[in-house]
């Protein structure tokens, strides 16, 4: 007797969509994990902001698009459930009370992993070519991975000078950035500046580029090379954890490390720098604008992300290399002793 078609199951067919920036893409990879865990014979198709995030999870993801135009999208597509929700949206996430892959999942009512972190495959292809990258730098020491700015988009010169442009509190200052590179070099050092072209440059650092941003994949690739990460919340925090990796210092102001970090990472945080610590504003998903229709702008400053250099460098050595801090105390007292010195006395300079 031939079987009817209700005795067989029926295969789901989903078209996850997901924008926004790399580290949330990184993120999305944890709960697209967890739905496919729950849901083993479904047809999985993601549409992404950074399709970069999502290679090599053929065991999570049949196909990977673009999210943007795909021609005869709609023909092969009319039979997919398509699954998408804005976790920034979440009000527990919003409290801080929730980490954005578990409201993700919540929204989309499946369970989320016991592991709150992305998942970064890499492939032969992209460690020869960070083996390459090193290889002609020819590094005789070991390989910090620095990410002091970031948090929007700067693939055009144009926005990165945007003042206008919305932007959370999370980046360092310039001469605070460059005060830890040049730390880190004395205490013997190389520094991997993670950032795009158009992003302030630091000096006696490596840089990934000088004029196109470099693939993502192959970004991911150096970062598993590194040996040590000082972060600030942007995509190499997520990369970091996504890898495996652990202990990168990661520098916490206007977003939360409870909602967006990883306990693998040492988390720092100016405690007493503002009494709406990670407000996690502007969020432009709640239309968090001002009667001028400009994104909200905090009114002391940023102060939560004015970081000091030496507290950073000396969390990096308690964290890492313990043996490094009476050189970096005695450098610090050398520092201090030379800017004490009087122009024009002979007498300081014996």
């Amino acid at each position: 007797m031939a079987k009817s078609k209700k005795d067989f199951p029926e295969i789901r067919k989903i078209n996850w969509r997901s924008g926004g920036g790399l580290g949330k893409q990184i993120m999305a990879t944890a709960v697209l994990k967890a739905f496919r865990s729950q849901n083993p014979d479904a047809v999985i198709h993601a549409m992404t902001s950074y399709p970069e995030a999502f290679t090599g999870l053929e065991d999570v993801i049949d196909r990977t698009y673009p999210l943007s135009v795909v021609p005869h999208f709609f023909e092969d597509h009319k039979d997919f459930e398509v699954m998408e929700v804005e976790p920034y949206t979440d009000i527990e996430y919003r409290k801080g009370e929730m980490h954005l892959i578990e409201s993700w999942c919540k929204m989309l009512g499946i369970q989320a992993p016991s592991t709150l972190c992305g998942v970064i495959n890499l492939v032969e292809e992209e460690r020869a070519a960070a083996e390459q990258f090193l290889n002609q730098i020819k590094l005789d020491r070991p390989l910090v991975a620095f990410q002091p700015f970031g948090g929007t988009s700067y693939y055009s010169p144009q926005e990165a000078q945007n003042p206008t442009r919305p932007q959370h509190y999370r980046e360092l200052k310039k001469e605070t950035a460059q005060a830890i590179v040049n730390y880190l070099v004395q205490l013997g050092y190389a520094v991997l500046h993670v950032g795009l072209p158009t992003e302030p440059q630091l000096q006696n650092c490596l840089r990934l580029a000088d004029k196109d941003p470099m693939n993502p994949r192959y970004i991911f690739a150096l970062l598993d090379r590194c040996q040590y990460g000082i972060f600030i919340d942007s995509f190499a925090q997520h990369a970091w954890a996504a890898l495996g990796k652990r202990n990168a210092i990661v520098l916490w102001g206007g977003t939360n490390p409870k909602t967006l970090g990883y306990p693998t990472n040492v988390n720092m945080v100016n405690e007493e720098s503002c009494s709406f610590l990670h407000c996690n504003r502007p969020n432009t998903f709640m239309f968090d604008f001002g009667g001028n229709g400009q994104p909200w702008r905090c009114v002391v400053g940023g102060k939560c992300m004015k970081f000091d250099a030496e507290a950073v460098v000396k969390k990096f050595i308690e964290t890492n290399e313990t043996s490094k801090m009476s050189e970096f105390e005695k450098m610090l007292k050398k520092q201090e002793k030379a800017s004490k010195i009087e122009p024009g006395n002979p007498e300081d300079l014996k």
